[in-house]
């Protein structure tokens, strides 16, 4: 790593960086504590303890390489623990704290495993939260803020939430928790009920029940007032922390909004629902075109603020080694990734479809640079 206007020699670093690396990693390490506080505030104690769990993990594992191997190679405790901090934000609140002290510990190891030239082209270790994702799906409905705060992670007496009412305890009969539905499992259902024929009467019906009673209003959205990942609830946080990341020159402003960009093309001309291709193709394809505009914008803001888009889209294109080197390869690539993690999510999978098309597209970096690298003019 050098700083910006060094000599690059033979073997360049991935990225000239103004700021030294110690300074870099730093910068993500306290952009990623607001996210993290929001989500522990809005999930209580439980959620701390897993993101604390994911942190001890990956600095355990570095202190005992570090004892043992004295230099371990492509080993930074910066950037072993700003990995940690990104997997415990895209952690269930709910996750037992020794699986995400093991999934801290694994994230080190892989990192420690890949060596510093292919850390800098592949994240190994946000593959670990991927995999534990998978391996643990989400509850069907997920606990929220309470007046017990959930310490032990399961509430005796639950409540069942309503969307349009900020779930305070007095509200909410003395229970320990209120439960909600994720909006993303809502989306699902109504786009494949209205794939086929997004413009009849019974369709617009359908759409104007699902945004009263089933989804949060964009207000309570943005406030985290609905369930999700520890880390990817606080959006004015991330947000926040995306413009001080641009600032200190960590992360690439362009970049972040092309990504989202991509993204929203995805979203906006994408199949509404896949199994419903055959009875309506043109109508699923790009369905989103046939709904009202103020409806439509709605759903669009749901899904970008209920996923992991605006998360991936600051700290996972900050960490070095995510985009290509050449301008136009960078934004073939972001453009592919926005795409990628818009259809990744409307495939239904398991795992957060940003950092997942991020991480698959990530190997085809050299490829592009390679592809699109500019000859010298007076090479021709």
């Amino acid at each position: 790593m050098s700083r910006k206007g060094e000599n690059p020699g033979a073997n360049p670093p991935f990225l000239f960086w103004p700021v030294a690396q110690r300074e870099f990693y730093l910068s993500l390490i306290y952009a990623l504590l607001g996210p993290l506080a929001w989500g522990c505030g809005v999930f209580g104690p439980r959620a701390a303890l897993v993101s604390l769990s994911y942190a001890a993990g990956a600095l355990a594992a570095y202190t005992l390489f570090r004892f043992v191997l004295q230099r371990p190679r492509g080993l930074s405790w910066h950037h072993s623990l700003v990995c940690a901090l990104i997997a415990a934000g895209l952690a269930y609140p709910l996750l037992s704290w020794y699986l995400a002290l093991v999934a801290g510990v694994v994230i080190t190891v892989l990192i420690w495993l890949a060596g510093a030239a292919l850390r800098q082209r592949l994240h190994t270790g946000l593959l670990a939260a991927l995999l534990l994702t998978a391996l643990y799906p989400a509850p069907h409905r997920w606990p929220l803020l309470a007046r017990d705060r959930l310490f032990r992670g399961d509430a005796a007496y639950s409540h069942r939430g309503v969307y349009n009412q900020w779930p305070r305890a007095a509200a909410i009969g003395g229970a320990d928790a209120v439960r909600l539905r994720r909006p993303g499992p809502v989306l699902r259902t109504l786009y494949v009920r209205i794939a086929a024929h997004p413009t009849t009467a019974a369709s617009r019906r359908l759409l104007q029940r699902t945004l009263a009673l089933y989804l949060p209003s964009p207000w309570h959205l943005l406030l985290g007032a609905v369930p999700g990942r520890v880390g990817t609830v606080g959006l004015l946080a991330i947000i926040a922390a995306g413009l001080v990341l641009c600032y200190r020159h960590v992360l690439k402003a362009g970049a972040w909004l092309l990504f989202l960009l991509g993204t929203l093309a995805g979203l906006i001309f994408g199949p509404l629902s896949g199994p419903e291709w055959s009875h309506g193709f043109w109508q699923s394809v790009g369905g989103i075109w046939y709904l009202p505009p103020a409806q439509a914008g709605t759903l669009l803001f749901m899904e970008l603020g209920s996923a992991d888009f605006l998360f991936a889209s600051v700290f996972v294109l900050a960490l070095p080694g995510t985009l290509p080197l050449e301008p136009m390869a960078r934004r073939i690539f972001l453009v592919l990734a926005g795409v990628g993690a818009a259809v990744l999510h409307r495939l239904n999978i398991p795992v957060p479809p940003a950092t997942l098309a991020l991480l698959i597209l990530q190997p085809l970096g050299p490829t592009l640079d390679a592809a699109l690298h500019r000859r010298p003019w007076a090479l021709g």
